[in-house]
C-alpha cells in the first residue's frame, strides 16, 4: 500500500479489512479543517470495526502531538501547515504496525 493509498482512506473508504490510513495536520493549520479531517476518521471508524478491524481507539479530537493510533490513525503536530520531522516519525511508526 503506498502513501497515496494511505492518504485516500482518509475519505473513509477502507480498501480492505487489513487497510490502514494515517491521517496529520498542523495545529495552527485552521484553512485545512483539521477537525473536519478528524470528523472523518470517526465517520470511518464504524466500517474497520464492520470488518473486525481496530478502527479509531478514541473519538475525542487529540491533543497536539499525541497521537491516536489503531487502523486508523491521527495525529496533530505544532506550528503551521508543513510537513515535519515529527510527522514522518509517526507515519514510520504507522507503517512498521501495519506493513511488515
Amino acid at each position: 500500500m503506498t502513501w497515496l493509498r494511505i492518504r485516500q482512506t482518509a475519505m473513509g473508504r477502507p480498501q480492505s479489512p487489513h487497510s490502514s490510513k494515517s491521517q496529520t495536520r498542523a495545529h495552527e493549520d485552521r484553512g485545512a479543517d483539521p477537525r473536519g479531517e478528524f470528523l472523518s476518521c470517526v465517520g470511518a471508524d464504524p466500517v474497520y470495526k464492520l470488518l473486525n478491524t481496530s478502527g479509531l481507539p478514541s473519538h475525542v479530537w487529540p491533543t497536539v502531538e499525541e497521537p491516536v493510533v489503531g487502523r486508523i490513525g491521527y495525529h496533530v503536530h505544532n506550528g503551521k501547515h508543513d510537513v515535519t520531522e515529527y510527522d514522518w516519525a509517526q507515519y514510520l511508526d504507522f507503517a512498521d504496525r501495519y506493513m511488515n
